[in-house]
């Protein structure tokens, strides 16, 4: 059987005496310091205010959530505040996830506008270290996992609708390739626990955006049946 460089490389390093405990703690520093090239702007930027599209009013928007959850509303369709008080069945029509990531800042004493930050900054990292588990889950090269995880995370169109549009639908996109992953992963060994994981993602790419799910499905399905096959 053949052995992949990764695997050569651990018995290299144990061989040194370099634990395979350090191997990864300095596999992790580096895939921190390349997210940092960008995780670092935008959590010292106001991110929001920058957005050409709708960065700020999803803050808006977020603080509504906010209040509506205090008022004992779980999940808000529903808000009360809006249109000079008359109402508005806002969010019946705008997925939650980000505004329940909001949310759980605001009860942990952080303002709105540094919890999109956050979300943001999150966000991305999440997206890089899902391509990383992808790539490396099909190659087993942890060199061409992290050239996919920068590929992910500089990919004009992440940028621009995480920092360039302030739009949730970029928190749906950094859980594409965690779907796939997740895919992956069901068809080496399939089991309930799998299966249930990957529903449970499927469903936050859902909750992130109603039509950047639409624009995966494609791609998934060819996935999953390919997988299959």
């Amino acid at each position: 059987m053949r052995r992949s460089n990764d695997d050569l490389q651990h018995d290299g390093g144990h061989a040194m005496g370099i634990p395979r405990s350090w191997a990864t703690i300095r596999w992790l520093w580096l895939l921190l310091a390349v997210a940092a090239v960008v995780l670092y702007p935008v959590l010292k930027e106001d991110v929001a205010a920058r957005a050409f599209d709708s960065g700020t009013v999803h803050i808006f928007r977020g603080l509504v959530f906010s209040q509506a959850i205090s008022d004992g509303v779980l999940y808000p369709r529903w808000t009360q505040f809006l249109h000079l008080g008359l109402g508005s069945p806002l969010f019946t029509f705008l997925t939650p996830l980000a505004y329940y990531g909001m949310d759980l800042f605001a009860r942990l004493g952080i303002p709105h506008p540094i919890s999109w930050r956050l979300l943001a900054a999150g966000g991305l990292l999440l997206g890089f270290l899902g391509t990383y588990l992808l790539v490396y889950a099909l190659t087993r090269v942890k060199w061409a996992s992290l050239l996919g995880g920068v590929a992910f995370l500089f990919a004009p169109y992440v940028l621009r609708n995480m920092l360039g549009r302030g739009t949730p639908e970029a928190f749906s996109m950094v859980l594409y390739p965690w779907v796939i992953w997740s895919l992956v992963w069901l068809a080496q060994r399939p089991s309930g626990l799998r299966f249930v994981l990957a529903s449970l993602l499927w469903a936050a790419c859902i909750a992130g955006h109603v039509l950047a799910p639409l624009m995966l499905a494609p791609f998934a399905l060819v996935v999953a049946l390919a997988l299959v096959w």
